[in-house]
């Protein structure tokens, strides 16, 4: 297994190139990147690789290191991106690692006030409940 790591300044710097309508429907470029931030310390990023690869993403990704704890992981499906996503945090060969979507406006020395609650309303009544 060759990995495939590489650092795209067009990607990071938000200057992309636009793409055609058949590009967009057929998911082959790559607009699906995900940030892994690593709290404590982080593993090889052939580790890396070799984790996110044992996940059985369909297409290639590649794996770029922004700074001590952050990692950037660029996907080429969408599907590939859902299901890294899906989990939001993992166990990284004993590493603990949180998975952020990556945009443009992302800033990498502020962490992100937002975070997912759960909020559970026992025996609500239907006329009540608006997704």
């Amino acid at each position: 297994m060759a990995a495939n790591w590489f650092l795209d300044p067009d990607f990071l710097d938000g200057s992309m190139k636009s793409r055609s309508f058949l590009d967009a429907l057929s998911g082959s470029a790559s607009d699906y990147a995900l940030v892994p931030f690593f709290p404590s310390r982080h593993p090889s990023l052939d580790s890396i690789y070799r984790f996110f690869f044992n996940l059985k993403l369909i297409v290639n990704f590649s794996v770029t290191l922004l700074d001590s704890s952050y990692v950037l992981i660029k996907l080429m499906s969408n599907l590939d991106y859902s299901r890294a996503f899906y989990h939001r945090s993992y166990l990284i060969y004993n590493c603990y690692v949180k998975l952020t979507k990556w945009y443009h406006s992302l800033d990498i020395s502020v962490e992100s006030p937002i975070i997912p609650i759960w909020i559970s309303f026992p025996n609500l009544r239907p006329h009540l409940f608006s997704p």
